[in-house]
């Protein structure tokens, strides 16, 4: 791979596919300095890169393109997910809900802790509710008071003694609420 002088487009993910290069992160790295398209292309063209996917390769301003991506395998965004901390150390709402976006289209049953970040960063109160329901079961009273006072109006309103009467969507998420 030191040999190759990196460009833009597809070289380095048709070196890789055809084992021209190693599969490996020393191979994907030359994509690092080039725009989205060109690194989407050569994640998307190793089969190897689930095991191996950093920050390095996925830093988190690409995150919300990789999880969307159409070309890039849901193994390697579940990879992701179930990393998410380290690949998203901040609380960066884009990255966060377009994570949450994918699992919960997936169906990937996402721990509550993750749920409960969604939720202070700002993800969409109706995907973070899909998302804490196969959580409901195992979940506390102060942790679910926790995770709805996050969320803001009018969940909030609905675990405090205020009088209020907030209404919700009659969707199977908020039922099982």
């Amino acid at each position: 791979p030191s040999a190759i002088e990196p460009e833009k487009g597809e070289l380095i993910g048709l070196l890789v596919e055809g084992d021209v290069i190693e599969d490996d992160e020393t191979s994907l790295a030359l994509a690092q300095s080039l725009d989205w398209p060109t690194r989407e292309f050569a994640i998307s063209k190793s089969s190897e890169i689930a095991s191996f996917i950093s920050p390095t390769l996925a830093p988190p301003h690409d995150i919300p393109a990789l999880m969307r991506s159409e070309i890039i395998e849901n193994e390697v965004k579940i990879a992701v997910l179930q990393q998410i901390d380290t690949f998203v150390p901040t609380d960066d709402r884009d990255a966060l809900q377009a994570t949450a976006s994918f699992a919960n289209e997936n169906g990937i049953a996402v721990p509550f802790g993750t749920v409960e970040r969604f939720a202070r960063s700002g993800v969409t109160p109706q995907l973070v509710v899909e998302l804490l329901q196969p959580n409901l079961p195992e979940l506390m009273e102060q942790h679910l008071v926790s995770l709805l006072s996050a969320l803001g109006e009018p969940y909030a309103d609905a675990v405090e003694r205020n009088g209020k009467r907030p209404k919700f969507p009659q969707d199977e998420a908020h039922l099982a609420l």
